[in-house]
């Protein structure tokens, strides 16, 4: 992609990260225009800041983890998660 092409990406991105989520989709669209390449690459900056900025406890990865763990538990040795075992606590911070 060329620098002006990537320039025209990030200007799209920022402004549509000024509008509310359910109003991007068609701000992009309008925005845009025919330009499928741009749009794509628009929603694909959308999709990776929106992944980025999830809190560490709010990732999707962590909620098998939130369910077995009762609030305010600190032995978490031998919960399972996916195919890993805990054996215990490294570190809290």
């Amino acid at each position: 992609m060329s620098r002006d092409r990537f320039e025209r990406a990030r200007e799209v991105f920022e402004a549509a990260l000024d509008r509310p989520p359910g109003e991007r989709a068609d701000f992009i669209k309008d925005r845009c225009g025919d330009d499928a390449e741009l749009r794509r690459h628009v929603e694909r900056l959308l999709r990776q800041h929106e992944h980025a900025s999830l809190p560490l406890d709010a990732s999707p990865l962590h909620a098998p983890f939130r369910a077995a763990v009762e609030p305010g538990t600190t032995d978490v040795a031998g919960l399972s998660i996916a195919p890993f075992r805990v054996i215990g606590l490294i570190g809290r911070g």
